[in-house]
């Protein structure tokens, strides 16, 4: 009789699969409504609030600051902590000229899993379950000043990834894994999150950088100044020049700010009415090349998009190049106030009001 059922249930199993698939060979969107979503992010997301977390979280949160960030500076200027599910946590700051390095010679978690889950005073809690091997080191100014700009540009970047309700149940959590916890101190704390990043990815990238760090700190026995490699610096950099480089949509405000930007700031310091009479071509669609919030070049749109025939207009007719008038009248106009470190391409359609004589973002 046993058996019997589980024939029965294996039949139904299949049977169930089979019409599926045929309903997905019918529907072929309907295979991707159905597809997991694995919620690993080429950015940081935000870190759950005190308010919102759990009280065994709180009493692991206070163990870890008994034992592995003991000695720490009260401040820091940039911070990583590492927490795998199996693996010794770690935690690494930059304060002042000094790089500190802590690391549990085991899971603090499972060491102090019971009293983490119970009701007890940790003030008396056994704090040599574990070893933490503490690691203290001066880092030329150039070095820290580079990673809190690698903070600045990751953090800017920091967002939440919102699911719609028919994505909600198709989210699948990763259990067992490691996640990354970034801070600056930055008028206040910011902070981002990453959990096991995508090998390869910009996030998997921030994560290797911290790791190669960490090799050289654990390496350096004799010295007492780090000594970063040059080519750790440089994929540094490049990781902050991608990052830069990013647009996420909700950065779509502040690029329509630019823009409304550099069309009012045209308006207000350009003759356009001379220009005209000038044989300017005025409202062009051009590209605004901006770097370290500064407007750099500007670039034909044609040429940028790359045009598989590019005509040069402007050789062909009487109407001249625009192009760097506007840059003379934009060189002295500053982003700085919407990010430290802007670097992007704006491109920017113009169109002309010949009534007042008036410049009007097109797109």
């Amino acid at each position: 009789m046993k058996i019997l059922q589980q024939f029965i249930l294996l039949n139904l199993l299949f049977t169930g699969l089979y019409a599926q698939n045929e309903g997905f060979k019918n529907k072929p969107q309907a295979k991707n409504d159905y597809s997991t979503i694995y919620p690993q992010y080429d950015y940081l997301t935000p870190p759950k609030g005190s308010l919102n977390s759990r009280i065994y979280e709180h009493r692991y949160d206070q163990i870890l600051q008994k034992i592995l960030f003991k000695g720490l500076p009260e401040y820091f200027d940039v911070q990583y902590y590492s927490s795998p599910s199996f693996g010794a946590e770690k935690v690494l700051v930059v304060r002042k000229g000094v790089i500190y390095y802590n690391v549990a010679n085991k899971n603090i978690w499972s060491t102090y899993y019971h009293d983490i889950m119970s009701n007890s005073n940790l003030n008396g809690i056994e704090k040599n379950k574990l070893l933490v091997k503490r690691y203290e080191l001066q880092i030329l100014d150039k070095d820290a000043q580079l990673l809190e700009k690698l903070y600045r540009a990751v953090l800017s970047k920091t967002r939440h990834r919102i699911y719609k309700p028919k994505e909600m149940n198709r989210v699948a959590l990763g259990n067992d894994g490691t996640t990354h916890l970034f801070s600056i101190h930055n008028l206040g704390i910011k902070e981002g999150e990453i959990w096991s990043p995508k090998e390869g990815s910009r996030m998997h990238r921030l994560v290797r950088i911290h790791e190669k760090l960490i090799e050289i700190i654990t390496k350096n026995e004799t010295n007492q100044i780090l000594k970063i490699h040059q080519s750790l610096r440089i994929e540094t950099t490049r990781l902050v020049n991608d990052l830069n480089f990013v647009t996420l949509s909700f950065e779509k405000n502040t690029i329509d700010s630019i823009k409304d930007t550099i069309v009012k700031h045209l308006n207000e310091y350009a003759d356009i009415k001379k220009l005209m009479n000038q044989g300017y071509h005025v409202a062009d669609d051009l590209v605004y090349k901006i770097r370290k919030a500064k407007v750099r070049t500007i670039k034909s749109q044609e040429n940028y998009y790359g045009y598989s025939e590019f005509r040069n207009w402007f050789n062909n007719t009487f109407v001249k190049d625009i192009r760097n008038v506007y840059k003379k009248e934009l060189k002295n106009l500053d982003f700085g106030y919407l990010n430290i470190d802007l670097n992007l391409d704006v491109y920017l359609d113009l169109e002309l009001d010949k009534k007042n004589f008036k410049l009007m973002r097109y797109d």
